[in-house]
C-alpha cells in the first residue's frame, strides 16, 4: 500500500483534547510540519463554535493554520437550504449556531425544516415541540450522527447523534445527515486537496464516522488511539492505527511536499 498524498484531520480527540482547543503533547510540531509538505486540511463536526473562532482558538495553541482549510458541516449546509429557501428553520442547537443560519439569509422560525445540532442546554419542552414540527411534515436534518462528543480528557458527553436518535425514535422519521459521515461532507472536503480519494487519509479517533464510512468512499484511514474511542471494534479496520498524532511522523521522514 503507497503512503497517502495528502491529509484530512480530525479536530478534537485527534489534534486537541476538547472543545477548549487544548492540543495533544506533540501534535503542534507535527501538525506544522505535516501541513508543510503535504495537502492538508482541517475537518470537524463542531455545531457550536464558527470556522473563524475555531482557527482563531488553534492559531492562539501554535497550530499554523494559515490557509490551511477547516471544513465543518457548515460547508454543506448552504447547498440544502438553498432548496427550501421558502421555509422557516426550527433549530437545536446553540446560539453561535442560529445566529450563523440567519446570518446566510434563512429565516428560523417554527417551520417546515428542523436542523439540529448540539445544545448543551436542551430541555424536554424543546424536544416536544421538535417531535410535534417533524410529526407535522417537517423535514428532519442533523449536523451529524456523532453518538458522544469528548468534553475534556477523560470524560465524553452524549452528542447530535443522541438527540436525532430520540427524535427519530419519537417520530419514526429518518435524520438527513450533513456532516461527517456524509459522502458530501467528505467530497466537499476533498476538492481543498486537489487529489484524488486513494490519495487521500482520513485521520481521527472515531471508527464510525472518520474509519469505517470513508474507508467505504475509497479512502485511506488512519486511527488514533487518544481521543473518544481507546480502540476499534473487532469488525472496523485502519490502513494505520497510532497510539496519538505524533506517529503521524511516519509520513514525515523523507518527504517533500510535490
Amino acid at each position: 500500500m503507497t503512503d497517502p498524498r495528502g491529509f484530512l484531520c480530525d479536530l478534537v480527540g485527534t489534534l486537541v483534547k476538547s472543545k477548549y482547543m487544548d492540543p495533544f503533547p506533540g501534535a503542534v510540531e507535527v501538525f506544522n510540519e505535516l501541513r508543510r509538505k503535504f495537502p492538508v486540511a482541517i475537518i470537524t463536526n463542531n455545531s457550536t463554535q464558527t470556522t473563524e473562532e475555531l482557527k482563531s482558538k488553534l492559531t492562539l495553541n501554535g497550530f499554523q493554520v494559515k490557509n490551511v482549510p477547516l471544513i465543518s458541516p457548515f460547508t454543506v449546509l448552504k447547498e440544502i437550504l438553498d432548496k427550501y429557501k421558502s421555509e422557516k428553520i426550527f433549530v437545536i442547537g446553540e446560539e453561535v449556531v442560529k445566529q450563523r443560519i440567519e446570518k446566510m439569509g434563512y429565516r428560523l422560525g417554527e417551520g417546515g425544516i428542523v436542523i439540529v445540532g448540539l445544545d448543551r442546554h436542551l430541555t424536554y419542552e424543546t424536544l416536544k415541540k421538535t417531535t410535534n414540527i417533524i410529526l407535522n411534515g417537517g423535514k428532519l436534518f442533523g449536523f451529524h450522527n456523532n453518538k458522544l462528543y469528548l468534553v475534556r480528557e477523560g470524560e465524553v458527553g452524549p452528542s447530535v447523534g443522541a438527540i436525532l436518535a430520540f427524535l427519530e425514535y419519537a417520530t419514526d422519521i429518518k435524520a438527513e445527515i450533513f456532516g461527517k459521515p456524509d459522502r458530501r461532507f467528505y467530497t466537499s472536503a476533498l476538492k481543498y486537496l486537489n487529489l484524488h480519494t486513494e490519495e487521500v487519509a482520513v485521520v481521527g479517533d472515531d471508527p464510525f464516522t472518520e474509519i469505517q464510512m470513508p474507508a467505504k468512499y475509497g479512502f485511506k484511514t488512519i486511527f488514533l488511539k487518544c481521543g473518544k474511542y481507546k480502540e476499534l471494534p473487532q469488525n472496523i479496520k485502519a490502513d494505520y492505527v497510532f497510539n496519538d498524532f505524533t506517529g503521524m511522523e511516519k509520513f514525515l521522514a523523507g518527504s517533500e511536499r510535490a
